[in-house]
């Protein structure tokens, strides 16, 4: 039997499908607290608090509380509520309502501003601990003859004022200082971007194709169970005899280690896509290429992104290792084992080079970081 709604009763389900859809979570939490204790905002734009980027529990809903308001009070009830001061301002159709959920973040303080400057004020902080916790340890273990893990003397663990010194020494007689080749590292960062374009075409190729997926993948996990200190003279030397330049041979170990998890993750993204998004692709006619570039690339970039995260500091560690067969005598490989030969007389030289390796792979990782806010930071998920 059908049952018969007067246009009275049918008005709110009327209004209620026409308007704007109700975040989740939100609609109960808004009856609860009672619509007196929600006064009316501006919009985001105009609150230092509220950015396109902060999470759910920060966003606006535009129009939903008048929305809300209508459907339980009714016309009448909102007129008589619209003399009330936590209701002005609320004008329909102008879409100015927002929740308290939203004003909470800009009433706190929290903003862009006081996050940036936590976290600058954090770096200065981080290395005052550790550099207090070393020379504690030190001074304790000396004091107390700790014999381990490892005997502490000032072989093991020089005072960082020694090591903080040793940067500005060189690694040849009237050569550039160690601290030097934190900035100059090209064949990392030639590694780095062939592994890492070599490890997305070859995803691209498997992801089109599952013979060849079901092929070459197995090779593709072995070729990462080979020692690298076992490949590297092989295509140091295998180079070298073609006339290329030993820095060449360097850059493709770097590539070696990068190419691997490029190449897995981006085929794992662009097999992300929703099938359903697949076929309305190809409901509308589009090809291998525009389902490549208009949807699959773009599902594949936090992927991506994940990928070239882990492969930057590991083509800092492939150029470094390759660096040794390639004898070459101005990169920090050389370093490494010449002053590993002097380790027990100057170790505040090996720990600067180690301590140069680490922040040589830390700035490839921030870079990273950096472009992969730029390129997603117009994603859809970051807005409201």
């Amino acid at each position: 039997n059908r049952i018969d709604m007067t246009a009275d009763e049918h008005s709110p389900v009327r209004c209620a499908a026409q308007s704007e859809p109700l975040v989740a979570c939100r609609v109960d939490r808004l009856l609860r607290a009672g619509l007196r204790d929600f006064a009316a905002q501006p919009f985001t734009r105009s609150l230092p608090g509220l950015r396109p980027g902060d999470p759910l529990r920060a966003v606006v809903v535009p129009g939903q509380l008048l929305e809300l308001a209508k459907l339980v009070y009714g016309p009448g009830g909102l007129e008589r509520h619209c003399g009330d001061s936590n209701f002005r301002g609320w004008e329909y159709g102008k879409h100015r309502s927002m929740s308290a959920i939203a004003v909470e973040p800009a009433r706190r303080g929290v903003g862009p501003v006081p996050r940036a400057a936590a976290r600058v004020l954090l770096l200065p902080v981080g290395l005052a601990a550790l550099w207090g916790l070393w020379e504690g340890y030190r001074w304790l273990g000396i004091r107390e003859q700790w014999t381990w893990p490892f005997t502490v003397n000032d072989t093991n663990m020089p005072h960082v004022s020694t090591i903080w010194h040793a940067f500005g020494q060189p690694l040849q007689p009237d050569g550039p200082p160690l601290r030097h080749y934190l900035w100059h590292n090209a064949e990392a960062l030639a590694g780095f971007a062939l592994g890492a374009v070599i490890g997305f075409l070859l995803a691209v190729v498997l992801a089109h194709s599952t013979v060849l997926r079901r092929g070459f993948l197995p090779y593709i996990v072995v070729s990462q169970t080979v020692p690298i200190l076992a490949i590297a003279p092989m295509v140091v030397v295998g180079l070298g005899t073609k006339g290329v330049n030993p820095s060449v041979g360097v850059a493709v170990i770097a590539a070696y280690l990068t190419f691997f998890p490029v190449a897995i993750n981006t085929l794992r993204g662009l097999h992300s896509p929703d099938p359903r998004a697949l076929e309305l692709m190809r409901s509308y006619a589009a090809g291998p290429s525009k389902i490549l570039w208009l949807l699959r690339v773009p599902a594949s970039l936090p992927f991506i992104f994940s990928a070239l995260k882990i492969s930057a500091t590991a083509s800092v560690i492939g150029a470094i290792i390759g660096e040794t067969p390639a004898s070459l005598q101005g990169g920090l490989g050389y370093a490494i084992v010449n002053f590993n030969q002097y380790y027990s007389t100057q170790p505040a030289n090996l720990w600067a080079t180690i301590i140069v390796c680490a922040l040589l792979g830390i700035t490839f990782y921030l870079a990273i970081v950096v472009l992969e806010r730029l390129v997603l930071k117009r994603a859809p998920e970051h807005f409201a």
